[in-house]
């Protein structure tokens, strides 16, 4: 999940998107690929490991990772223990979403 400042979101928030968006999907198309780059990155020899990690990624990931509600409440209650929050706020995740930046880099890659 990513949380700002409306702000702050501009193209680098939606370069970094198309980038995640672009791993995913090729996770879920290439293991090989997947299993190579992560024990590159890693140096893990374990191949067996480095096998059921990319199979774990790819059920976990999902091809389009839109923010679920719980994400939101999560950040919204953890924002509520720093500082006053209106409670017309709480249980109403719609009021912060914006997938704007998501689908421009959904459709981007």
């Amino acid at each position: 999940m990513v949380a700002m400042k409306q702000k702050y979101i501009g193209s680098s928030v939606e370069d970094f998107l198309k980038d995640y968006v672009a791993g995913i999907r090729l996770i879920k198309k290439d293991q090989g690929f997947a299993e190579r780059s992560l024990q590159k990155w890693t140096k893990d020899k374990n191949a067996y490991a480095i096998s059921k990690s990319v199979e774990a990624f790819g059920r976990v990931f999902k091809a389009a990772p839109y923010v679920p509600d719980k994400g939101i409440e999560t950040v919204i209650k953890e924002l509520a223990k720093q500082r006053p929050i209106p409670k017309e706020f709480i249980g109403h995740p719609d009021l912060f979403r914006d997938n704007g930046p998501l689908e421009r880099a959904l459709s981007r890659s």
